[in-house]
C-alpha cells in the first residue's frame, strides 16, 4: 500500500505594497531571485511581471523553465539548487555586468586617446605646410580631453568593482511555507 502524503505546503504571499508593485513592474529592482517554481508563480501572480530590464535569477533548471512559461527572460541560473549558489551567481553576473561596461568604457576611451596623440603628431609633422598652429592647439586639447576621459573612465571602473565589493541583496517581500504534520497510517 502507497500512501500519499502532502509534505508541504506552499502558501501565496499577500499582495506586496501598491509601490513595492509598482516598482517591481517598474523597473526599480535590479534583480529578482527565484528559488523555485512556485516563487515564479506567486510574484507573477501578487505583483505582476518584473520590468524586461530586472535581471532574472533561478535556483535551477525547473525555475527557469517555469520562468521562462511565464514570459521571463532568465538571465542567471545557479550551478547547483541551493540559496548560496544562486546569490554567487547573481553577484558574478552583476561582478561581470558591471565590470565589462566599465572596461569597455576605458578600451574606448584609451582609443579616443590613441586617436588623438595620432591627430596631434600628424599636425605637429604637418605644421607650417597647410596645418595652422591653431588646429594643432585644437587637436592637443582634444588629447587632454581625452586622457582626462580615460582616466574617468578608469575611476568609473574602479567605482564599479567598489560597488560589486560592497552590494548587498534586500527582499521587500517575504514568503511563507507551511509545513504540514504528516502521519502515516
Amino acid at each position: 500500500q502507497v500512501d500519499d502524503v502532502t509534505a508541504y505546503r506552499t502558501v501565496r504571499a499577500a499582495p506586496p505594497a501598491p509601490e513595492v508593485r509598482e516598482a517591481i513592474k517598474s523597473g526599480k529592482f535590479d534583480a529578482v531571485c527565484f528559488t523555485s517554481s512556485s516563487t515564479v508563480r506567486n510574484l507573477v501572480g501578487i505583483a505582476g511581471k518584473p520590468h524586461a530590464t530586472t535581471i532574472v535569477a533561478c535556483i535551477g533548471p525547473a525555475t527557469a523553465k517555469t520562468a521562462e512559461e511565464h514570459g521571463l527572460r532568465v538571465d542567471v541560473m545557479s550551478t547547483e539548487p541551493s540559496a548560496e549558489a544562486l546569490v554567487d551567481a547573481l553577484a558574478d553576473f552583476g561582478r561581470s555586468l558591471a565590470l565589462s561596461a566599465a572596461e569597455a568604457a576605458v578600451t574606448s576611451a584609451r582609443a579616443a586617446v590613441e586617436g588623438a596623440q595620432a591627430t596631434v603628431g600628424r599636425y605637429d609633422r604637418l605644421q607650417g605646410t597647410g596645418v595652422s598652429r591653431a588646429e594643432l592647439e585644437t587637436a592637443q586639447v582634444a588629447l587632454a580631453n581625452a586622457r582626462a576621459s580615460l582616466s574617468a573612465a578608469e575611476a568609473e571602473r574602479d567605482m564599479a568593482q567598489l560597488a560589486v565589493d560592497r552590494s548587498d541583496i534586500h527582499s521587500p517581500i517575504d514568503g511563507v511555507a507551511d509545513l504540514a504534520t504528516v502521519s502515516v497510517g
